[in-house]
């Protein structure tokens, strides 16, 4: 399943995995930030980190609520 539709930060793809997407698609953003891949990622990275959590798999479904 991919989690798709106002994925504009990190916080709104994070959201989808732990709702149970295995990817994201972001779209519209790309319009007005040609960056917003790159701070996605950079975003995910950080809260993966942050949290203690070594992979993205453990977070995809995982029904935690973000400390953000």
């Amino acid at each position: 399943m991919a989690g798709l539709g106002g994925i504009s930060c990190w916080q709104d793809a994070a959201e989808m995995l732990i709702a149970g997407a295995k990817a994201v698609q972001i779209g519209s953003i790309l319009f007005s930030n040609p960056y917003a891949p790159l701070n996605i990622i950079d975003g995910l990275t950080n809260y993966l980190e942050r949290e203690n959590i070594d992979s993205i798999e453990k977070l995809c479904a995982s029904g935690e609520l973000m400390s953000c």
